[in-house]
């Protein structure tokens, strides 16, 4: 995948979507990043896992990975996210187990790539009532899973410096749900969960490590005698230590990204205006997480004069210098629409004060 949108300050991390599809831009240059993202959904039978033997047979693939990621290699990029998983955890495991033994394939995985929408954002809670927080319970059983993944691996040889949840956001029947229930699903997963974890927050924490049933999925690809199968996963009790690992979980996440499905289309932007609710509650949060500084609240951003609104583009963001003073939050404007690039988390740079 390529692009011919550059913007100072935004690095582009290009994807290789299916195996043998290397078509790649040279890193380091032209607004291209040292980060290569790997294939698609290799789990989904609607992305890269429309080939049946990629989705079936995740052991046969370690050397198609190899080959892949020597060419990017060869392009200049020196960090490999892993093939992103839609949904089963499972199948990376697998994965994992072959390319543990594949020559070169372990220093081709950095970070962890996987991606999740919900259908039930008009409901999701992340309360403390069991009778309330399923999905809660299921969103930190999955980070949960993707935590001991690298654990296991990296105590076999592998170096993975974290996770990147690169596709966030609530579906329902296959197209995005309404603003108001993914703006639910942002504020009680994303701003009060995520972020306040990465800034330490002790009630947060200490919910998540009281929280019953987080199970991660199994069963353990390196059991003895267990082979890959479609719809094995199942959960798994780890014990009390489970809430504790969730929130390393969460401290380990690198990046995540907010997504619409609909090409061409981002929730975060009203065409022509700028940010829509949506964006102000992401980026307000994002740039906290940079700062340092505590998330402020909405309803007290200043007004900004109008300015142009940059061009998103897909990026895996560098590690950025603490801003100071904190910069002042975003402001909504109102309505909403579509017409943006999709899949892409936002680095924006104000051209005036140069914060990012």
């Amino acid at each position: 995948m390529r692009t011919d949108v550059t913007s100072p300050g935004v690095m582009f991390a290009p994807m290789i979507k299916t195996p043998g599809h290397t078509d790649l831009p040279q890193a380091n240059s032209n607004g291209v990043g040292q980060i290569v993202k790997g294939w698609n959904e290799p789990d989904d039978a609607g992305q890269a896992g429309k080939d049946n033997l990629l989705r079936t047979t995740p052991e046969a693939y370690a050397k198609a990975w190899v080959e892949d990621m020597t060419v990017a290699r060869s392009q200049g990029f020196t960090e490999f996210v892993s093939p992103a998983m839609a949904h089963d955890t499972n199948r990376l495991d697998f994965f994992l187990k072959s390319c543990m033994h594949a020559r070169n394939c372990p220093q081709f995985v950095t970070y962890w790539g996987f991606q999740r929408y919900r259908a039930d954002c008009a409901t999701y809670s992340a309360d403390e009532d069991t009778s309330k927080n399923a999905g809660f319970r299921d969103d930190l059983s999955y980070v949960l899973t993707y935590y001991r993944l690298m654990q296991k691996y990296n105590a076999k040889g592998f170096n993975i410096k974290g996770l990147v949840w690169d596709e966030m956001g609530c579906l329902i029947n296959g197209a995005p749900s309404p603003d108001e229930q993914q703006l639910r699903y942002m504020q009680q997963w994303f701003s009060n969960t995520i972020v306040k974890v990465k800034h330490g927050d002790a009630a947060t924490i200490e919910k998540i490590r009281g929280t019953p049933w987080i199970m991660p999925r199994g069963p353990d690809a390196l059991d003895a005698g267990v082979s890959y199968s479609l719809n094995m996963s199942h959960a798994m009790d780890v014990g009390a230590e489970a809430g504790d690992d969730a929130v390393k979980a969460i401290q380990s996440m690198v990046t995540e990204a907010w997504f619409s499905v609909v090409p061409k289309a981002n929730h975060l932007f009203v065409p022509g205006q700028g940010l829509s609710n949506l964006g102000v509650e992401w980026l307000n949060n994002c740039k906290t997480v940079r700062s340092g500084a505590a998330p402020a609240p909405p309803t007290s951003a200043p007004a900004i004069p109008p300015t142009p609104a940059p061009t998103p583009t897909l990026v895996l963001p560098p590690t950025l210098p603490t801003p100071t003073p904190a910069p002042p939050p975003f402001q909504a404007v109102p309505g909403t629409g579509s017409d943006f690039l999709d899949s892409a988390t936002m680095q924006i740079t104000n051209a005036a004060s140069h914060r990012t």
